[in-house]
């Protein structure tokens, strides 16, 4: 997908959310198998707290994406968790965050994030080391993959 084919970007200033989560740094092949695993965990974890989900999950990129990716799968929560291995309590701190809502394949995203990247250092914005995707749309097996929506934000510095 090209750079015409994304919406603009838009600034907005999001609140911190606690957050139950699952991080590892793994291979870029070992994205979707991560996934899988990590849903159904999050999901007891949340029944079992007493937690309500308050959105979307998301899938947080922490640093620079090299060999490997330093990933986190999340689900937005009502008020702080605590731990129970693999699932852990977290926060995704207040921040301004460039976003950009892309609907389409999964597999689009990776040059959506460089298109939001771009366009961060075209405005003269510094991004941080946080990214993430909300994905707005459940992902079912039979669903035509052109119906998802996902929202892409990308941290800024500062």
């Amino acid at each position: 997908m090209s750079a015409e084919q994304f919406p603009e970007p838009v600034i907005e200033d999001h609140p911190l959310v606690h957050l139950a989560l699952i991080r590892k740094t793994l291979g870029f092949d070992e994205i979707r198998a991560f996934y899988d695993a990590s849903f159904p965990q999050l999901f007891a974890a949340l029944q079992d707290s007493g937690r309500r989900l308050v959105g979307a999950p998301l899938g947080i990129t922490y640093g620079t994406p090299g060999r490997l990716i330093d990933l986190a799968v999340a689900l937005p929560l009502d008020a702080p968790l605590g731990s129970v291995q693999p699932v852990v309590g977290a926060i995704l701190p207040a921040a301004r965050t460039a976003t950009l809502v892309v609907q389409g394949d999964y597999e689009q995203l990776a040059a959506a994030h460089a298109h939001l990247r771009q366009w961060v250092l075209e405005q003269g914005l510094n991004p941080a080391e946080v990214a993430w995707e909300q994905y707005l749309t459940q992902p079912e097996p039979d669903a035509d993959p052109a119906q998802n929506l996902t929202k892409i934000g990308l941290v800024l510095a500062g």
